[in-house]
Protein backbone atom coordinates (compact mmCIF):
# COMPACT_ATOMS: atom_id res chain seq x y z
CA UNK A 1 0.00 0.00 0.00
CA UNK A 2 2.79 2.10 0.54
CA UNK A 3 4.58 1.57 -3.14
CA UNK A 4 1.19 2.50 -4.21
CA UNK A 5 1.35 5.82 -2.90
CA UNK A 6 4.39 6.55 -4.65
CA UNK A 7 2.78 6.29 -8.15
CA UNK A 8 0.57 9.53 -7.17
CA UNK A 9 0.90 13.19 -6.09
CA UNK A 10 -1.79 13.02 -3.21
CA UNK A 11 -1.12 13.43 -0.22
CA UNK A 12 1.20 10.38 2.04
CA UNK A 13 -1.21 8.54 3.92
CA UNK A 14 -0.51 6.67 7.12
CA UNK A 15 -0.76 2.83 6.13
CA UNK A 16 -1.73 -0.02 8.73
CA UNK A 17 0.31 -2.57 9.43
CA UNK A 18 -3.43 -4.23 10.85
CA UNK A 19 -5.26 -6.80 8.91
CA UNK A 20 -8.38 -5.64 7.22
CA UNK A 21 -12.29 -6.73 7.39
CA UNK A 22 -13.83 -7.21 4.04
CA UNK A 23 -17.57 -7.20 3.16
CA UNK A 24 -19.52 -7.22 0.24
CA UNK A 25 -22.81 -5.74 0.42
CA UNK A 26 -25.88 -5.85 -1.46
CA UNK A 27 -28.69 -3.24 -1.68
CA UNK A 28 -30.56 -1.13 -3.15
CA UNK A 29 -30.00 2.69 -4.56
CA UNK A 30 -31.56 5.05 -6.42
CA UNK A 31 -31.39 4.54 -9.93
CA UNK A 32 -29.61 7.98 -10.52
CA UNK A 33 -26.64 6.89 -7.75
CA UNK A 34 -23.29 6.62 -8.89
CA UNK A 35 -20.16 5.38 -6.91
CA UNK A 36 -19.12 8.78 -5.39
CA UNK A 37 -23.31 9.31 -4.20
CA UNK A 38 -22.40 5.22 -2.60
CA UNK A 39 -19.36 6.41 -1.10
CA UNK A 40 -20.43 9.75 0.50
CA UNK A 41 -23.72 7.74 2.26
CA UNK A 42 -21.00 4.88 3.66
CA UNK A 43 -19.03 7.44 5.12
CA UNK A 44 -21.77 8.95 6.55
CA UNK A 45 -23.37 6.08 8.02
CA UNK A 46 -19.91 5.10 10.38
CA UNK A 47 -19.63 8.49 11.74
CA UNK A 48 -17.84 8.10 14.69
CA UNK A 49 -15.94 4.82 12.98
CA UNK A 50 -14.69 6.95 9.58
CA UNK A 51 -11.23 6.13 10.76
CA UNK A 52 -11.39 2.81 10.30
CA UNK A 53 -12.89 3.17 6.90
CA UNK A 54 -10.04 2.19 4.57
CA UNK A 55 -11.86 1.99 1.44
CA UNK A 56 -15.36 1.27 -0.52
CA UNK A 57 -15.69 -0.63 -4.20
CA UNK A 58 -18.17 -0.30 -6.09
CA UNK A 59 -18.55 -3.96 -7.89
CA UNK A 60 -21.18 -4.59 -9.61
CA UNK A 61 -24.77 -2.38 -10.44
CA UNK A 62 -28.00 -4.28 -11.52
CA UNK A 63 -30.76 -2.41 -12.62
CA UNK A 64 -34.34 -3.43 -11.43
CA UNK A 65 -35.66 -4.64 -15.00
CA UNK A 66 -32.34 -7.06 -14.49
CA UNK A 67 -33.29 -8.76 -11.22
CA UNK A 68 -35.31 -11.84 -10.99
CA UNK A 69 -38.82 -12.09 -9.10
CA UNK A 70 -37.12 -13.72 -6.28
CA UNK A 71 -34.60 -11.07 -5.69
CA UNK A 72 -36.99 -7.90 -6.15
CA UNK A 73 -39.04 -9.09 -3.56
CA UNK A 74 -35.79 -9.95 -0.82
CA UNK A 75 -34.32 -6.67 -1.64
CA UNK A 76 -37.58 -4.62 -1.63
CA UNK A 77 -36.18 -3.12 -4.41
CA UNK A 78 -38.69 -0.54 -6.38
CA UNK A 79 -38.62 0.07 -10.29
CA UNK A 80 -36.89 3.57 -8.87
CA UNK A 81 -34.01 1.95 -7.60
CA UNK A 82 -31.11 -0.64 -8.68
CA UNK A 83 -28.93 -3.05 -6.64
CA UNK A 84 -25.69 -2.32 -5.91
CA UNK A 85 -22.96 -5.07 -4.71
CA UNK A 86 -19.93 -2.79 -2.60
CA UNK A 87 -16.72 -4.10 -1.12
CA UNK A 88 -16.25 -1.95 2.01
CA UNK A 89 -12.97 -2.72 4.07
CA UNK A 90 -12.43 -1.80 7.62
CA UNK A 91 -8.92 -1.53 8.93
CA UNK A 92 -7.91 0.86 11.82
CA UNK A 93 -4.30 1.87 12.08
CA UNK A 94 -3.61 1.40 15.53
CA UNK A 95 -5.42 -2.14 16.34
CA UNK A 96 -7.20 -5.14 14.90
CA UNK A 97 -10.72 -4.81 15.12
CA UNK A 98 -12.61 -7.59 16.52
CA UNK A 99 -15.21 -9.08 13.97
CA UNK A 100 -17.94 -8.33 16.78
CA UNK A 101 -17.01 -4.58 15.62
CA UNK A 102 -16.98 -5.01 12.15
CA UNK A 103 -20.34 -6.74 11.83
CA UNK A 104 -21.72 -3.58 14.19
CA UNK A 105 -20.03 -1.40 11.77
CA UNK A 106 -21.92 -3.03 8.77
CA UNK A 107 -25.18 -3.36 10.40
CA UNK A 108 -24.50 0.45 10.73
CA UNK A 109 -23.76 0.85 7.11
CA UNK A 110 -26.72 -1.33 5.62
CA UNK A 111 -29.44 -0.18 7.93
CA UNK A 112 -28.53 3.21 6.57
CA UNK A 113 -28.03 3.34 3.08
CA UNK A 114 -30.45 0.38 1.91
CA UNK A 115 -33.16 2.36 0.27
CA UNK A 116 -34.58 -0.68 -0.17
CA UNK A 117 -37.98 -1.25 2.01
CA UNK A 118 -36.49 -4.75 3.02
CA UNK A 119 -33.40 -6.60 3.21
CA UNK A 120 -31.35 -9.44 4.79
CA UNK A 121 -30.55 -7.76 7.62
CA UNK A 122 -33.19 -6.77 9.65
Amino acid sequence: RIAVQMHDLEKYKPVSLQPEITRDMSYSVPKEYVEEDISQDIEAAIDTEIESLESVELLSETSYDDLNEIARRKLGIKSSQKNVLVRVTLRDLNRSITKDEANEIYKKIYGKVNYGKSGYIE
